[in-house]
């Protein structure tokens, strides 16, 4: 009997052990979390930035998620612009990154934004069987136009890449909305304006989507 006793004895020392390293361990972190948001509260302070608990936990959510769709958005990039056709590797992927670093804020766009809508008109293009060694281009004159339209009509520049992308898709009501008419029969009249004698029904489709990109930037060079 008492040895049965001495063993739970035992038992629940440990236990109280292992309690008190878990309290200890705790303690600690909670330690380290008051002294990380003292830290970087004082930094924001010094900037004239104040905030108290529940504004810097929803100040990191939101510094976390951005960093979460900067990988995503750079990753569509990268699949969009490095592609291996036939066995040879195309790829402009850091081209396309580094313009947008360095240049989206002259066209009102966030890098961000940049790499988001070049991305996904270097799809759409590529969809349509573009050759790719013109989709790098066409997608980051698009994204500058984007800017160009946002800040010449005074809407966003969200607005306005839907605004190209929907007339790129084909889809005629949205670009009119800033008087540019996508219509076949505007499309054929300026194919024909540039010596091609085709019948819309007969292109293929990259040579559709190449005459609407011609056609929105001839529409839009004075913006």
């Amino acid at each position: 009997v008492f040895k049965n006793f001495a063993k739970r004895i035992e038992e629940v020392k440990n236990k109280l052990k292992e309690l008190r390293s878990e309290t200890d361990q705790t303690a600690k972190s909670s330690e380290k979390m008051k002294s990380a948001f003292s830290s970087f509260k004082s930094t924001l302070a010094s900037l004239g930035i104040m905030m108290g608990v529940t504004q810097l936990v929803q100040f990191a959510k939101s510094a976390v998620e951005t960093a979460s769709s900067i990988a995503e958005i750079q990753n569509v990039l990268d699949t969009v612009f490095r592609v291996k056709i036939n066995g040879v590797l195309h790829d402009s992927a850091e081209d396309v990154s580094r313009w947008a670093n360095e240049c989206s804020s002259a066209f009102g766009l966030t890098t961000l934004s940049a790499k988001r809508f070049a991305s996904t008109f270097g799809a759409m293009l590529s969809a349509s069987d573009v050759d790719f060694d013109y989709i790098d281009e066409m997608s980051m004159k698009l994204t500058q136009l984007a800017g160009d339209l946002g800040s010449f009509y005074n809407i966003s520049t969200e607005e306005a890449f839907t605004k190209l992308q929907s007339g790129l898709s084909g889809m005629v009501q949205p670009l009119r909305e800033l008087g540019i008419s996508m219509t076949v029969a505007n499309l054929e009249a300026f194919a024909l304006s540039r010596g091609i004698n085709v019948a819309w029904n007969e292109m293929s489709q990259a040579d559709q989507q190449i005459l609407r990109y011609n056609y929105i930037m001839q529409q839009t060079a004075m913006t």
